[in-house]
């Protein structure tokens, strides 16, 4: 709520810009939102789509909904989530990350 979200970013970014290893090869979403609304925002957005799709993808976080991408190579973002005065419509959603050895 309040309008936070979360730039564009890869959950892994090791191979990218750190000399940390990070160990994360999958990220799994679970969205848990009851009665979410577009005006609520908070929709996850893919910047970098596979060739077949024109622009980016922007994914709805309605509950039950369940989102696997790998993490080094989906580079994403989580649009502002508003949670309007007087509402319980908050943005939950449960994020899993799948490492390897």
């Amino acid at each position: 709520g309040n309008g936070s979200g979360y730039d564009a970013h890869y959950d892994n970014t090791s191979h990218r810009i750190s000399t940390r290893e990070d160990l994360r090869k999958l990220t799994a979403i679970l969205y848990l939102t009851p009665r979410w609304r577009v005006e609520h925002g908070g929709q996850f957005r893919i910047h970098n789509p596979p060739p077949q799709c024109a622009s980016s993808l922007l994914i709805e976080p309605e509950a039950n909904t369940l989102l696997v991408f790998w993490s080094d190579k989906v580079l994403h973002s989580v649009l502002p989530s508003e949670c309007p005065a007087g509402t319980t419509n908050h943005r939950y959603a449960l994020a899993i990350w799948l490492n390897i050895d």
